[in-house]
This record gives C-alpha cells, sequence and structure tokens, in this order.
C-alpha cells in the first residue's frame, strides 16, 4: 500500500537529506533508487514484469507520470457533461394525446420504463425513460391484438410512446424510472400505469400514504417525488409488471398485451438513451471509454506494483537469511572503541581506594 500510495522515500530521496545514505539501487547497485527505477528498470526483476508486459509497455510509451503518480485523472470536459445532464429537457406530452386518452378511455393504461447505460460507471453513466399509452378501451380489444401480435409478430398500433427523453440530474436506473412516472402524475388524473421497477412502486406508495412532504423530505429523488405529491389525489395507480417476459410464453392475452406494452417502454427508452442526440450519447460514451481505459491501466499498475513488493520482499529476507562473515569492523566502530577504553580507568575504582 505504500508503494501505491507513494507513502515511502526512495534511497535517492533519503540521500538528498542523509548524505551516508548511497543513491543506488539496494538490489542492482548499478543505478539510481527511483520510482522510476523500481517500477520500470531494475534488471532483477525483469521477470515480474514480464508477466505485467502490457501495462509495462503502456507506461513506457505513453503514462510515465503515472509512475510517479498512480492516480485517474478527470476528463477537462467533465464538469461540462455533469452541468449538460442535470440540464436535460424532461419529456413534454401533447394536450390532444392527453385529451383523446382520457376522452376514450375511460382509466387509460400506461407503461414506463427506464434505460441506464454504464449502471455501475457512477461518474460516466447515462440514462433515459419512455412512456407509453395504450389505445384501446376494453380488454376485449386486447385479446384482439394479442392474438394479431401472435401471428404476425408485430407490435400492437394502439401501443404508442406518447414521450421520451434523457433522464435529467443524477444519472441511475432508479430515476430514470421515476421520471416517466412523475410526468403520467402531471398530465394524467386517473391512469393505471404499468412498471416493472418494485422501487417505483414502493416510492408512490409512500408518497400516496403520506400526509405531508415533510416525511418524505430524505428521499433521495426527492425533486420528483415532491412533484408527484403536489398533484391532486385522484385514481392514479401505479402497478408492478414483471419485467422481461417472453409475451409468447403467457398464456393469458391481456397480461400477455401488457408484456407488450412493457417490452416497448423498455425498447424505446433504450433507443432513446443510445440514439437520441447522436453528437451528446457519442460525447458520453468516448467519456465513459476514456474512463474505463484509465480505471483498466491503474488496475493493472496497482497488480504490478503488488507483484514487485513481494519479489522484492522475498529478495530482502533471502539476503538477511545468508551467514555471517567475518567481515572488517567499521571504523567508525573501532574508533568508538578507542575512546571509551581512554575515558575508563584501566584499574578499578577500589584499588585506588584501598591505596589511599
Amino acid at each position: 500500500m505504500k508503494e501505491i500510495c507513494g507513502a515511502f522515500q526512495t534511497r535517492y530521496q533519503q540521500s538528498q537529506w542523509d548524505k551516508s545514505i548511497s543513491s543506488n539501487c539496494e538490489f542492482c547497485d548499478n543505478a539510481t533508487d527511483t520510482k522510476k527505477h523500481r517500477l520500470l528498470e531494475c534488471p532483477l526483476f525483469h521477470d515480474v514484469r514480464n508477466e505485467h508486459h502490457a501495462i509495462v509497455e503502456a507506461l513506457k510509451e505513453n503514462d510515465e507520470a503515472m509512475t510517479e503518480l498512480p492516480v485517474m485523472f478527470e476528463s477537462p470536459l467533465a464538469e461540462y457533461h455533469i452541468a449538460l445532464k442535470f440540464a436535460e429537457p424532461e419529456a413534454c406530452i401533447q394536450d390532444n394525446i392527453v385529451r383523446n386518452l382520457q376522452a376514450h378511455c375511460v382509466t387509460p393504461h400506461l407503461y414506463s420504463d427506464g434505460s441506464c447505460q454504464h449502471q455501475n460507471s457512477p461518474n460516466t453513466r447515462f440514462a433515459a425513460y419512455s412512456l407509453v399509452a395504450d389505445l384501446c378501451v376494453d380488454d376485449a380489444m386486447r385479446v384482439e391484438q394479442a392474438n394479431r401480435y401472435l401471428a404476425t409478430g408485430k407490435i400492437p398500433e394502439t401501443l404508442i410512446k406518447i414521450g421520451a427523453a434523457r433522464c435529467g440530474g443524477e444519472q441511475h436506473i432508479g430515476r430514470a424510472e421515476l421520471w416517466p412516472i412523475t410526468i403520467a402524475f402531471e398530465n394524467f388524473s386517473d391512469f393505471i400505469l404499468h412498471t416493472d421497477s418494485a422501487y417505483c412502486v414502493d416510492t408512490v406508495n409512500k408518497i400516496q400514504k403520506s400526509k405531508k412532504i415533510a416525511e418524505l423530505a430524505e428521499h433521495n429523488e426527492f425533486d420528483l417525488v415532491r412533484r408527484i405529491f403536489n398533484q391532486p389525489k385522484s385514481n392514479q395507480q401505479v402497478v408492478k409488471i414483471a419485467a422481461h417476459r417472453d409475451p409468447k410464453l403467457i398464456q393469458n392475452p391481456v397480461e400477455q398485451y401488457h408484456c407488450l406494452g412493457n417490452m416497448l417502454a423498455n425498447d424505446s427508452a433504450i433507443d432513446m438513451c443510445l440514439h437520441g442526440e447522436v453528437c451528446i450519447t457519442k460525447q458520453y460514451q468516448e467519456l465513459h471509454n476514456q474512463h474505463e481505459q484509465q480505471e483498466n491501466h491503474l488496475r493493472q499498475l496497482f497488480n504490478l506494483h503488488l507483484q514487485l513488493q513481494k519479489e522484492r520482499a522475498k529478495a530482502t529476507s533471502a539476503e538477511e537469511a545468508k551467514p555471517l562473515t567475518n567481515t572488517p569492523r567499521p571504523a567508525k566502530v573501532f574508533q568508538l572503541q578507542l575512546e571509551l577504553q581512554r575515558w575508563c580507568p584501566v584499574e578499578p575504582y577500589w584499588h585506588h581506594t584501598h591505596r589511599s
């Protein structure tokens, strides 16, 4: 850990303040002991470096700075991308779509989903969402459309995407899935919304049971939660639907139809995440690729450091285990012994006392 963090001094550094210390490498004694020499040059550990050839060559050719400071550097565009993500416009549903749905359907069925690319990379992930509406007025129509799907393999035309956008704010799957639900609450007074997110179902249940907004203040997505809470309470239901099922394997045609709605919401969210605003997507993806490359290099570098440290420890132990030989005592020690002899009386003190 000291090697990785740089919490040590090389012999070269020690020799700058203690002239009695040699600046040469203690293992090869042929070169100055520096961080670069320890990591990339000392001939006694060439075999270890051969096992880590890729990172050694990368350090020599492109990134010698990492030998002195093994860290990941933030992209110059990082703050710009953060600002961009927080300024993303939200999806807008056209007024005529809302009026037509509420005029023809007693309680419209909606389907929502989110998509997040590189979910496990908090600094470079990006997300989007989609909201789908059902134009069927009853289950009989849904059964008919489900049977037509089995015959043709085509998504029913009664399922339409009414809104899709990139996730605004923090980028993660939970927020991406809560965004379309927030938009549904703000545009429809009555609906049944199907989502495959248990997190969203639980969040909406808590909102609907809360009497004061203060009860929800600790929620991570409080800005969206507050918008849902502020909507008039009506017949708005958010229900859980099983995720990523094959519609052809579902026996119940109505359930099969709802599965198709969820599938369309999922696919359109992924499409918006990957292909919406192509130039922005390209920037996000390039930033992630750079981050991933740096992360891989740093991981390989740490592994090399650890392996070299083990080999150096073995070499040190082997040197210490060698039998001692009769070597001449250093001149400083010999001189110190002479001085002590001159200081000490030749005869015992009691002998001088007895004579007197």
